[in-house]
């Protein structure tokens, strides 16, 4: 399967294409009807890489680690990989070398934070699996069935580089479903208290909410941050705040910041937080719907200096596409119009679906419609240690726009 004619003998134009193009997916459509992909999960070999097989999932094959003539086990015979200890004897060594190369990467592009993000599934180039690191405590995600049954191998591998951790395990992705695996929810939330992003955090971890905290807006948070005192901006609503992540920043730097979240947990430990940092006098939280209180703030004609807008993924799926950019114009256009003059807009997506040119179409509507002249001061995109595969556009996911509105 070396050679471009064997290739083109299994594969579609488009499936060609999108192998040489270097993108690390494969779908079942990419195949030639008359070939056939085994039907368990097992590490497969075609033209230059090593794929993890998912039989059940329409992404059939994602790509595990660089081009074969990078792995230590360059001269392996060419065969699927199936069997634990087959995995273990030929692969050991290659995923030892990805693992620890990727943790050296991410402590040195967040300046030796002790939370990071050390694996990002294809992002590091393996797929299926991410790991978040709090200090010793390990959150991991496992999202498809072939990383599903070689995480013994991984797992010992995790343990050989850092040998004092502790591993927590999650299964409750909706993507596992896709992949023929089993949605297990987690019953139980850790928290941990930890040092990040010079201020003090009560993460609240394996909570089925990511891995628990929201450590891809580390920088953006700081930007905000900087635009606000920029600005001299005196009083901040946090919309969709979570557990504090723009807030709290802002309360520390003498913001008055008012915290709006629908999640009773969420806004629980917002207040440890607060208190933690010594800024509860700061901050002010509100369990509303985001939509509902821009509405009401505009009915009522309040009016603050910075509006940060943070929500959750409105398209999961390309689908739903057009519903979401109706829902984030929604809610720019009611921040725009409850913004003081020269006022600071910091308006996120974490949705891949949504390209940056779609919501900056959406943010010329929306400040079309709101009879306001918007300025870009910049865009953000998520920390290092979340940082892109230039041939995964689908992990470039999210954006984070700070608008000056006139």
């Amino acid at each position: 399967m070396k050679d471009n004619t064997s290739l083109k003998d299994i594969l579609t134009f488009e499936g060609f294409t999108q192998l040489k193009k270097g993108h690390p997916w494969l779908f079942k459509n990419h195949f030639k009807k008359n070939f056939s992909l085994p039907q368990k999960p097992m590490l497969y070999p075609l033209g230059e890489h090593w794929f993890l097989l998912s039989p059940q999932s329409n992404i059939v094959l994602r790509r595990l680690g660089p081009a074969t003539r990078f792995w230590p086990s360059e001269n392996l015979e060419r065969n699927p990989i199936q069997t634990l200890p087959d995995f273990e004897t030929f692969f050991e060594k290659s995923v030892f070398e990805l693992l620890k190369n990727s943790f050296e990467k991410k402590q040195i592009l967040v300046n030796s934070e002790s939370c990071f993000r050390w694996v990002f599934s294809e992002n590091d180039l393996l797929p299926g699996l991410i790991i978040d690191v709090f200090y010793d405590d390990l959150i991991v995600q496992i999202l498809s069935s072939p990383m599903e049954h070689f995480w013994p191998v991984i797992k010992k591998v995790v343990l050989e580089i850092k040998p004092n951790a502790k591993i927590y395990e999650q299964r409750s992705h909706p993507i596992r479903t896709q992949e023929g695996l089993e949605i297990i929810e987690n019953d139980t939330t850790i928290f941990k208290e930890c040092a990040w992003n010079g201020l003090k955090w009560n993460f609240s971890l394996l909570n089925n909410q990511k891995t628990g905290a929201y450590l891809d807006q580390k920088e953006n948070h700081l930007k905000a941050l900087h635009w606000a005192q920029k600005l001299n901006v005196k009083k901040a609503w946090d919309v969709f705040c979570y557990e504090g992540g723009f807030g709290l920043h802002l309360a520390k730097a003498n913001v008055d910041v008012l915290a709006i979240d629908d999640s009773k947990q969420a806004l629980e430990n917002l207040k440890k937080n607060a208190t933690l940092n010594g800024v509860s006098k700061k901050i002010t939280i509100l369990k509303k719907d985001a939509f509902v209180f821009l509405k009401d703030q505009f009915n009522l004609k309040k009016k603050t200096d910075l509006i940060i807008l943070d929500p959750p993924p409105f398209a999961k799926k390309s689908s739903e596409k057009s519903g979401a950019l109706k829902g984030y114009k929604e809610l720019n256009l009611r921040a725009m119009h409850s913004l003081n003059s020269s006022g600071l807009l910091v308006s996120c997506s974490c949705s891949h679906n949504i390209s940056k040119s779609d919501f900056l179409k959406m943010l010329r509507e929306a400040s079309h419609d709101a009879r306001k002249q918007i300025h870009v001061l910049e865009v953000g995109g998520a920390s290092g240690d979340h940082a892109p595969l230039i041939s995964f556009p689908e992990g470039n996911y999210l954006q984070a726009w700070f608008l000056l509105v006139h």
